[in-house]
Parts: C-alpha cells; sequence; structure tokens
C-alpha cells in the first residue's frame, strides 16, 4: 500500500531514512549528522504538511518519497 505519511509514521520514517543514510549515504541530500541535527517538531511538520509517501509492505514502512519544491538553503528544514 502507498499512502501519505502521518505523525504514526514517525519512528518507522526515521528509522528507514537512518538505514538509508548507512546503507548508500551519497544517495541523500542530507548527511546523517545533519539529520541528527532536525528537531522532532519539524519532521512532525514535514509530515503534516503531506509531502511524504510511503510503500508499506505488511504495515512495515519499505520505501518513502519526500518531494519538496524547492531546493537546498540547506533544504530548510529547522536544526534548532
Amino acid at each position: 500500500m502507498i499512502r501519505q505519511l502521518t505523525k504514526r509514521d514517525l519512528t518507522q520514517y526515521l528509522a528507514l531514512w537512518s538505514h538509508g543514510l548507512r546503507a548508500a549515504p551519497a544517495a541523500f541530500l542530507l548527511t546523517s549528522a545533519e539529520v541528527a541535527e532536525i528537531l522532532e517538531s519539524a519532521h512532525l511538520a514535514q509530515l503534516h504538511q503531506g509531502h511524504c509517501w510511503g510503500a508499506f509492505q505488511n504495515g512495515i514502512l519499505v520505501a518513502m518519497a519526500v518531494l519538496r519544491r524547492c531546493g537546498p538553503k540547506r533544504l530548510q528544514l529547522d536544526r534548532g
């Protein structure tokens, strides 16, 4: 099933992102250090905006995509 991610998906979203960063760091725009600096409230805001989509298999998030309208300014995420 593919659907928009919500705040209920935050733990799986962060775990999958973290796994991807470890497995293929060059495939991501942010480094693991940059992701670690992002406030939980910023992650929740991103999910709330409806720009994050996930593919689920047996209730487990196995793939995700984040749609961004604008580019860098280091991706405009709140790092506190």
